[in-house]
């Protein structure tokens, strides 16, 4: 890139294609897939999609000190080769030409599936799916000044805290994957609601009680992995309301999901650098908010 408006411009349009793997991916499962077995698939799914945003920011410093940025992007370069390589090799078409032509059929009789995405179970769902991310997205993005400038890690124990809470989503995903042929995908999620409720509480009176900032980390790793079982769960629950309509689902929740994530964001920093305040709100709040959707996602379906 010879100039910063080059490099903004490739990176939307690397972010808008980017997009296709996570939106598609869904899609497929739920092509592939249904009830039970399509939770247990989005669990093992998102054990990837919960620890990538983990990890990416812990590789990235990591890399950068090695290669630069430039480096980074040409990594970034090579993963994707590699995943057009494996998905030209390996997948498969899981909508063939004959479903698409009796989903036209059906539309045209009954309406398009579209409409379904306004259905009240699944944009609770979506909504449940999307708060409980933006829980991942505030503490990903006031990880570096409450590890570092509050509790004073080094920079090598920071990146082993987030390699422990990375470890945490991924442990929670395998349960989830194991269990949920005998629980079902909602108590699952539920349970996970819970857990990342508590967990927020807990952190909000951790820091309105000004308690020792080494506590704040436990509150924080219980939060974080809660996720495992949210995140498989609530979206086989949340496609599943949209049968006919599974891709378009997929992309509205992808929406929600990071849509949300860039609103919180800049949240957590508002109180400055050497304050978990606003990261205790936002969390605490995004959680309850996430509950209350699943709670009426509960009653309307």
């Amino acid at each position: 890139a010879p100039s910063i408006p080059v490099l903004v411009a490739a990176r939307f349009v690397q972010g808008l294609s980017g997009a296709a793997g996570m939106v598609i991916g869904r899609a497929i499962v739920a092509d592939l897939a249904s009830g039970k077995a399509a939770a247990r698939a989005f669990s093992l799914m998102m054990m990837v999609g919960g620890v990538a945003p983990v990890m990416a920011p812990l590789l990235g410093s990591v890399l950068n000190g090695v290669i630069g940025w430039r480096g980074i992007l040409w990594v970034v370069c090579g993963l994707a080769t590699v995943m057009l390589l494996a998905v030209l090799a390996i997948v498969r078409e899981s909508h063939p030409a004959q479903r698409r032509a009796e989903a036209r059929a059906v539309a045209a009789v009954q309406g398009s599936g579209l409409r379904d995405l306004r259905g009240r179970v699944y944009l609770a769902y979506a909504l449940a799916f999307g708060l409980s991310f933006a829980v991942l997205m505030a503490y990903i993005s006031a990880s570096p000044f409450v590890y570092q400038n509050m509790i004073g890690m080094s920079t090598v124990q920071y990146g082993i805290a987030f390699g422990v809470n990375a470890a945490g989503i991924t442990a929670m995903g395998a349960v989830s994957a194991r269990l949920v042929h005998r629980w079902g995908p909602r108590r699952l999620l539920g349970a996970g609601q819970a857990l990342l409720l508590a967990s927020t509480v807990v952190l909000g009176l951790l820091v309105a009680g000004d308690a020792p900032v080494a506590w704040l980390p436990i509150a924080i790793f219980a939060a974080v992995s809660s996720l495992g079982l949210i995140m498989g769960n609530g979206t086989a629950l949340a496609l599943a309301a949209v049968p006919r309509a599974a891709g378009s689902a997929s992309a509205v929740l992808g929406a929600v999901q990071f849509g949300l994530a860039a609103l919180v964001s800049p949240l957590v920093s508002l109180g400055g650098t050497e304050t978990a305040v606003p990261l205790a709100i936002v969390m605490l709040v995004s959680a309850g908010l996430s509950v209350v959707a699943f709670r009426i996602a509960g009653r309307v379906s």
